[in-house]
Formats: C-alpha cells, sequence, structure tokens
C-alpha cells in the first residue's frame, strides 16, 4: 500500500499560502501562520516535502485571547490545528451546517502542472463526487493559466463538470491599467470559457482599494453583459459567480455587497454575515 505519509505533498498551495500571509502583514486572525523562517532549509515549496515534513514546519498559532478560546471550547470542542489533506478536509466539511459552496484555491507552479495537476483535478472530482448532491458546490480557483488548461482539459475530457475560475492577483507597485486584471475578461477568455470569476484585492499597490473598485465596477458591467447573451459573450457559458477577495474591512464589505459581487472571501466570517444580512442577501 502507498504510505501518503511518506508520499511528495502533491498540493503546492498551503506552504504558499501561509507564507505569504507573514510576508504581506495579514497577521490579525485568530490562527497565525507559523512557517520557517528566511534561510532555514525548510523554507521552500510544499511540493518537495513529505506530507510529515510539511506538517512538521509549517502549522498556525492560536492567537485568541484566551476567554474566547475557552467559550469556543465549551460551545464547539477543541480546535485541531493540523493542516488537513484534501480528503480530511472534504471530510470535515460534510458536516459542516450552512456550507453552500467550497472554493479550493491551488497554488501550482506551471512547472509542476504536467505531474499534479491531472492527478489533482481527479481527486477533487472524486472526493466532490461522493458528496451528497445538494451538499455544497465546489469552485476550482486557479491563478497560473498552464495548470488551470491542464486541470481544465482533464475535467472537460472527463465529463467531470468542475467549475473553474482563473484567480486573478494584482502585482505590487503602481497599478495603471487596473482592467487588465478583470475577473470577468479572464474568465471569458478564448482558452477557457469559465461559468466563475475571482479576483484580489490589491496588497502591496498603489491606491489599492481605488484601483480594486474600478476593476469591481468593470466586473459587473462585464458579468451583467456575458450573462444577457453568453453564446456570443462566452461559448454559451453563464458567469454564475463573480467572487472578491480577501476583503477584511466592513466598509469594503458594504460597497462590494451593494455594488453586487456573488461572494466575498473574507478573515471576518461574522462581520461579513452582519454586512449581508442588513444588504438582505
Amino acid at each position: 500500500m502507498h504510505d501518503i505519509r511518506r508520499a511528495p505533498h502533491p498540493l503546492a498551495r498551503l506552504g504558499f499560502s501561509v507564507t505569504r500571509q507573514i510576508e504581506l502583514a495579514q497577521t490579525d486572525n485568530a490562527f497565525k501562520p507559523h512557517v520557517p523562517k528566511l534561510g532555514d532549509s525548510w523554507r521552500r515549496p510544499s511540493i518537495e516535502l513529505t506530507l510529515d515534513e510539511f506538517r512538521g514546519h509549517y502549522s498556525y498559532q492560536d492567537e485568541r485571547d484566551a476567554a474566547d478560546a475557552i467559550r469556543w471550547g465549551i460551545s464547539h470542542g477543541p480546535v485541531d490545528l493540523t493542516i488537513p489533506t484534501l480528503p480530511e478536509f472534504f471530510a470535515a466539511a460534510a458536516g459542516w451546517e450552512g456550507l453552500r459552496t467550497v472554493y479550493l484555491d491551488v497554488k501550482m507552479p506551471a512547472t509542476s502542472a504536467g505531474d499534479h495537476a491531472v492527478n489533482m483535478v481527479d481527486q477533487i472530482h472524486t472526493l466532490a463526487s461522493h458528496m451528497p448532491r445538494d451538499r455544497f458546490a465546489v469552485v476550482v480557483m486557479v491563478p497560473d493559466s498552464v495548470v488551470l488548461q491542464a486541470m481544465k482539459a482533464r475535467s472537460d475530457q472527463l465529463g467531470y463538470g468542475l467549475v473553474f475560475t482563473w484567480d486573478v492577483e494584482f502585482p505590487a507597485g503602481v497599478i495603471l491599467r487596473p482592467l487588465k486584471y478583470s475577473a470577468v475578461d479572464h474568465a471569458t477568455s478564448s482558452m477557457f470559457h469559465n461559468a466563475a470569476a475571482s479576483v484580489g484585492r490589491p496588497v502591496a499597490a498603489l491606491f489599492p482599494w481605488r484601483v480594486y473598485r474600478r476593476t469591481i465596477e468593470h466586473d459587473i458591467g462585464r458579468r451583467n453583459e456575458v450573462n444577457a447573451n453568453p453564446g456570443a459573450k462566452n461559448a454559451g457559458v453563464r458567469i454564475g459567480s463573480l467572487v472578491a477577495w480577501t476583503i477584511n474591512e466592513r466598509d469594503e464589505m458594504e460597497c462590494l455587497v451593494r455594488m453586487g459581487v456573488s461572494g466575498v472571501i473574507t478573515d471576518k466570517i461574522a462581520e461579513l454575515a452582519a454586512v449581508a444580512g442588513t444588504a438582505g442577501r
């Protein structure tokens, strides 16, 4: 039997994501990422590590107030900070009441697409297909176009019917052409014709919110245009969702909800729920 705990970890996502949160000072969350220091031999792409090695050197630290942690423990039980495998995640998600959509953020380098993209999409399909039909939807977010091509081609070839988004990330610095990073323009690319679109808020750019709001305004208009005539605009595929991430400021949440995005990814779930509830969504 193949021992997964000694196999090279095929998901080049979590190591990148955890490290990136530290580098961008995204540390105001309940669980703070813990990664090896710069120069440490263990600070390398997670795809080069076994699962045991990865879990041994990448983790999360509980930053909650002691009283909050106690209250949570009484109501919900202890928190397991182990970074899960994909099967472990799906098994846990199956028990989350009210969960409607899972967005899987795949951070895989293009150089690994040939070895791992097909295997990953097969795993996602297998796990999703074992969920009850009405349990939750799965959207696969992929920022690298080479990886996305490989995954989507496999899904289309075998009739998996998975929903993909070419996930857009802004670069650092001065952004002179914000609309170049339009999520809907990426979704309707002739290479993909995706049914979902997503774009991240700039973090290390000049006037990040102004840039982002302008891009979202464009995307709202483009989404409506495509959905009014999907046959002519996107090979018959409607844009089912337009998702903004990662939005942690309440006024930005309120603005995006008013503008009409389909969803918002945040670290502050209770605050977003309050905003959405006030807006009747």
